[in-house]
């Protein structure tokens, strides 16, 4: 009995731990998100919990059903546990082209509703509607991060590239730094055909 007593406790703990793992602050039921932003997006939330005390979180799906976005949102927001009162809720609903936000009473002392809309309309709105839901969201929570810094000293770290999610960063090709010169320094094009031996 004592064993079979100790196994059921280390199935509940194992499972307890594999859910706290794979806890993610995306909900991504669409499936639009490139998953290297999700893990972004996951760095960006643990930073700005320990920062703040303040989490966004955001969840995709095809169509609600029928439901308006505004209360499934705030119903969803409602339904989280009690330290969700510091979560910035966004909801995508990719099928319906639409979205809505809604916060928590903690993330209200940080940033009002408003100012939350105004910077939705002013850097998600138009990635979202052509449908570049990864620029949509990096936007959003890069100009977000920076609202934030003021009042909480948080900033995205060297390492983030939340930036290059919201093409806010040139993109660097590889092979940008090794271009050939001549005495003049000016690059020297290669052509396709050099690497070819001739016979």
């Amino acid at each position: 009995m004592k064993n079979f007593i100790c196994l059921i406790l280390c199935v509940l703990i194992v499972s307890a731990s594999l859910s706290v793992l794979s806890a993610s602050a995306v909900d991504d039921q669409a499936l639009v998100f490139d998953p290297a932003l999700t893990a972004e997006i996951d760095a960006f939330n643990a930073q700005l919990r320990l920062a703040a005390d303040f989490e966004v979180n955001i969840i995709t799906r095809d169509f609600l059903g029928g439901k308006n976005v505004r209360t499934f949102t705030n119903q969803t927001l409602e339904s989280f546990d009690s330290s969700s009162s510091g979560n910035l809720l966004l909801v995508m609903v990719i099928g319906e082209d639409s979205y809505e936000v809604a916060l928590g009473s903690n993330a209200m002392t940080h940033i009002s509703h408003d100012k939350v809309e105004r910077l939705l309309s002013d850097t998600f709105r138009v990635p979202f509607l052509r449908r570049d839901y990864n620029e949509a969201v990096a936007s959003f929570l890069v100009r977000l991060g920076e609202i934030l810094q003021a009042q909480t000293g948080f900033s995205l770290p060297e390492s983030s590239r939340l930036p290059a999610f919201a093409r806010q960063e040139p993109v660097r090709f590889p092979m940008e730094a090794t271009k050939p010169q001549d005495d003049n320094g000016i690059i020297r094009l290669g052509s396709i055909f050099e690497n070819f031996s001739h016979n």
